[in-house]
């Protein structure tokens, strides 16, 4: 789960940066976003299987995390 997370973190960088650049086209954050909370895990899934990817909120924090900071450094899932 800390990869995918992690990776959702990493998105929201390159989202960041595709922004500062104005190469994305409005919306399409917010659509990240809207679709980050359409994958997540099923509520009461385990954790620490192998296939979880993290609850809805979860990639969408990440996301975000990455996007707001605009920083790689800060997608160190713990």
């Amino acid at each position: 789960m800390k990869i995918e997370l992690q990776a959702d973190c990493l998105a929201g960088v390159w989202a960041y940066s595709t922004w500062a650049r104005s190469l994305l086209a409005a919306g399409d954050v917010k659509e990240a976003v809207e679709l980050a909370r359409l994958v997540g895990d099923a509520p009461g899934s385990p954790k620490n299987d192998r296939n979880a990817h993290g609850t809805s909120a979860e990639r969408e924090t990440w996301f975000n995390r990455g996007y707001d900071t605009g920083k790689a450094s800060n997608c160190i899932v713990p």
